[in-house]
């Protein structure tokens, strides 16, 4: 989209209409990191325990309707507890450098 806000409007519009067939609330203005490594790796993790798809549910759920950035640790961990993965353990391995390649 190259920076034009109208193409990035149209193309947000487009997604609030396929979110809202789905059931879902998109909601843009939330805190925003474009490289969330830290999201990416936990989701890694996550799927060790074949609970990938899960975590990433309920972290799109917090980021997308609930306005908990999916840039702070503190949503990162609240996913992770949603879907039952033991948060010592994923604090634990994001103090780590463990899949950050």
């Amino acid at each position: 989209m190259g920076g034009d806000p109208t193409r990035r409007d149209a193309a947000e519009a487009g997604m609030r209409e396929q979110g809202k067939a789905a059931g879902i609330e998109f909601d843009y203005n939330v805190l925003a990191q474009w490289q969330p490594i830290d999201s990416q790796r936990l989701l890694l993790w996550a799927g060790r325990f074949g609970l990938q798809e899960e975590f990433m549910s309920a972290l799109n759920k917090r980021h997308f309707e609930l306005r908990e950035s999916a840039s702070l640790r503190s949503t990162l961990i609240a996913a992770a507890e949603e879907v039952g993965l033991d948060t010592q353990d994923a604090s634990a391995f994001l103090d780590t450098d463990e899949l950050s390649e």
